[in-house]
């Protein structure tokens, strides 16, 4: 449980941002809300609609939250800040954690050049905005609001949330010091900032703190980062997200909103958002460009042999061809452009010793890429280099994000016994050899294997090479502060086998979102007990600095041997029946690839069959990740 738990919610946000849910609600009425709804834009928004998001019936005692506020800070100016701990209840925020994570529109936000204007942006690099509306709607948010009163001084003011964003910040990421608002066109006291860190296990040395700055700019409140805390301050005042330390391989995730006594400006703020947020919906629904008729059927049989500059074989004799020119400069850019505007990324940070550790990856569905210009001529590199196969078929669609700061690691793409291929085109312009961020290629996969070829990642440049050779994407230089982005296809030999290795990663997703649809019934059935909780804690803290050293150099580590000292013993614990049952239910796991194996075999080659399954199942899915986040919603 210990390994499937930790990274549960981090292997199911792909299906789950790929997935087109659209949940309604009623405006108005104080009944339970969703938290973050998938789309709200069918809703009547104005001030009435904030004024009846923000009334509840279920108010904290103002003793409760006086009693959570751990700290409070004065500025010389007399600004406010306040910290809380113990504000939420444990349920509520794993339950947003889960939710944030699944149902946000991550997005790379400075792809092409670092912002240098320190007073437009936080400069955190990572983001996805949420409706202020449901927010201020759910339980959360009543007692974020309820904070912000309090450390206003001002609880018979109505404070109205707006600009819900969560964020993401890692390891030497160039964050910069900013203000939410300027004393020219905000008075004090108008607007708050709060944040909310959802991050379990966060050591004393991992650095990530808040700072918060007097009206000299020296240091007033230093936070540092607690599950859980809320920190509260006038949107005057500037505040930097201090990058974790570089020893911290995962990163830091919070929920940033701000509050404004002008509910206009909230309703304004929100209707903005909601135009961007349709945007980037339609255009990801409308597909990747060049997948009209009239450019597809144009493509017509082009001579690969001309665009190929060099080829590398391994000991075993397998191949690594690199290709120029392969794309035009319009088709670059418009794919280019397409990803930036409307890619939708999942993270993973998590540390398994068989993953090739690339935390930023955005999928495309491969019906809607089979239709693409892109494909038609893929097709023809992965005949050329198969020696005249032409029943290559796609089984995954992706954009590959790296930064400097990323620990990639050596990988294959499949087993040894399958006959698959993968095609990389590189997407950054304007890349010179000083940015590094090569694709490594090597002989063997054992500790010691020498390099067989180097590829730059120069922009346009295409690599196809068999899925066995064992490879790294490399980071860029720690100059370098954009992103490294690589367009990755994985073709099979047939369409049968590469639907069979789609349904294969699907049936994975299906797994983990059936585990942590397990965790959402526990917590709304009240099974939640304290016992359950902190084994879910457990599951969830990362692990200690030398596990992190060893799984980071490949080295798997059994459960026994991760406690390494550094942690406090801890007396076993006493449970009940009922929780003994609960967690069971929780370890429980299902083997999906054994179904399909029943399956593939009952229908025996039968693509059409096979295909009906794949839809069938997609349908499933995505009722059952429509149902999941409702139960969510129900819980916070």
């Amino acid at each position: 449980m210990a390994r499937a738990l930790s990274r549960l919610f981090l292997i199911i946000l792909l299906p789950l941002a790929l997935s087109d849910d659209r949940v309604s609600y009623e405006v108005g009425g104080r009944a339970t809300s969703p938290l973050f709804a998938s789309n709200a834009s069918t809703q009547t928004l104005d001030s009435a609609a904030f004024l009846a998001a923000v009334a509840s019936d279920a108010e904290k005692p103002p003793e409760a939250i006086e009693s959570s506020r751990r700290w409070h800070y004065e500025t010389t100016g007399g600004r406010q800040i306040g910290v809380y701990d113990s504000l939420y209840d444990t349920s509520s925020i794993l339950a947003l954690e889960f939710y944030v994570s699944s149902n946000g529109w991550w997005r790379f936000v400075y792809p092409d050049s670092a912002r240098e204007d320190a007073s437009a942006n936080d400069n955190v690099p990572w983001e996805a905005s949420f409706d202020a509306l449901v927010f201020a709607r759910s339980r959360i948010g009543h007692a974020t609001r309820q904070a912000v009163q309090s450390t206003a001084r001002r609880t018979d003011v109505i404070f109205y949330p707006f600009d819900v964003t969560s964020k993401l910040v890692r390891r030497l990421d160039n964050t910069h010091v900013h203000a939410h608002a300027r004393e020219n066109d905000v008075a004090v006291g108008e607007e708050y900032s709060t944040v909310m860190y959802l991050k379990e296990g966060w050591r004393k040395n991992d650095y990530g703190d808040l700072l918060l700055f007097d009206e000299d700019m020296e240091i007033v409140a230093p936070v540092k980062p607690h599950r859980g805390r809320l920190v509260v301050w006038d949107s005057t005042v500037p505040y930097l997200s201090r990058p974790p330390s570089v020893n911290v391989r995962q990163g830091q995730r919070m929920l940033f909103v701000r509050w404004t006594r002008n509910v206009s400006l909230a309703v304004e703020w929100e209707l903005r958002r909601r135009r961007l947020d349709n945007h980037r919906k339609t255009g990801y629904s409308e597909g990747l460009p060049f997948s009209d008729d009239e450019s597809t059927s144009s493509v017509g049989e082009i001579d690969v042999a001309k665009y190929e500059i060099n080829r590398y074989m391994t000991s075993t004799k397998k191949g690594i061809i690199v290709f120029d020119d392969l794309f035009s400069k319009d088709e670059l850019d418009r794919l280019r452009s397409y990803i930036i505007s409307h890619g939708k990324y999942f993270y993973d940070d998590s540390l398994e010793a068989d993953s090739d550790n690339v935390h930023w990856i955005s999928g495309y569905p491969v019906d809607d890429f089979v239709r693409t210009t892109y494909w038609l001529k893929i097709r023809q590199v992965a005949r050329y280099v198969s020696g005249g196969h032409d029943g290559w078929f796609p089984y995954d669609v992706s954009c590959n994000l790296i930064r400097a700061a990323d620990h990639t690691r050596i990988h294959l793409d499949c087993l040894q016994t399958d006959d698959q291929w993968t095609f990389l085109l590189y997407l950054s312009p304007n890349w010179t050899a000083d940015d590094l961020g090569e694709t490594a290629f090597y002989d063997r996969e054992e500790e010691g294997a020498e390099l067989v070829a180097q590829v730059r990642p120069a922009y346009g440049r295409a690599a196809i090479f068999h899925g066995t050779i064992p490879h790294s994407a490399r980071p860029p230089s720690s100059r370098f502060l954009r992103g490294r982005y690589s367009f990755a296809v994985k073709v099979a030999h047939s369409t049968w086998q590469a639907t069979v290795n789609e349904f294969k990663e699907k049936a994975q997703h299906k797994n983990n979102l059936d585990k942590l649809e397990t965790i959402a019934d526990v917590i709304k059935s009240g099974r939640f007990s304290e016992a359950v909780e902190k084994q879910l804690q457990r599951e969830f803290q990362p692990q200690s600095e030398s596990i992190q050293s060893k799984l980071e150099r490949g080295i798997w580590v059994e459960e026994e041997e991760e406690d390494d000292g550094e942690e406090e013993e801890e007396e076993d614990e006493e449970i009940t029946e009922e929780d003994q049952e609960t967690l069971e239910l929780l370890e429980s796991d299902v083997d999906f690839n054994v179904e399909l194996k029943r399956m593939t075999k009952r229908l025996d080659g039968d693509e059409k069959a096979l295909k009906r399954q794949m839809d069938e199942f997609d349908r499933d899915f995505d009722e059952q990740a429509a149902r999941l986040h409702k139960k969510l919603e129900e819980v916070l």
